[in-house]
């Protein structure tokens, strides 16, 4: 069976920044569904917190995203700020072929990538555009090459 759907669009100036509000008696799939593209193909950015101050953080800005000590941080410009969603979450959400899983505790941002090191045996060293660098999880190295 498909959702009957109604779609509304007002444009005029003072809509800015532009929202989506979704009315709905329950949240179906489909909804669910719509909710997902619309978060990535926006330019969508995540809170940060550091030392109690809230950040916007621009995902194109973002380098890595990890975990450590059972929270979730972003890396941006060197400095890392706690996020609220998980790892899971956010892998769902990004796009697949700019944001990639390298191990159970990282995504990394592919545009941030300079190069990749293979010399290791059954590892890759990735070096980003800022000097910083991270390694492949063997276990990701097969996502990678989809890539």
């Amino acid at each position: 069976m498909r959702l009957k759907m109604e779609v509304e669009i007002n444009i005029a100036p003072n809509y800015y920044p532009p929202k989506i509000y979704v009315y709905s008696n329950e949240l179906t799939d489909e909804i669910s569904d719509a909710i997902k593209i619309l978060k990535k193909y926006s330019n969508f950015s995540l809170n940060g917190f550091k030392e109690n101050e809230l950040y916007l953080l621009k995902l194109t800005e973002i380098e890595t995203f990890y975990t450590e000590n059972k929270k979730v941080y972003a890396k941006q410009n060197g400095v890392s700020y706690e996020i609220k969603e998980r790892l899971y979450e956010l892998e769902e959400l990004l796009d697949k072929k700019t944001f990639v899983r390298i191990s159970n505790s990282e995504i990394v941002n592919f545009k941030k990538v300079e190069k990749l090191n293979f010399k290791l045996t059954g590892t890759i060293i990735l070096y980003f555009t800022n000097g910083n660098i991270t390694y492949v999880s063997r276990r990701y190295i097969k996502k990678l090459k989809i890539i």
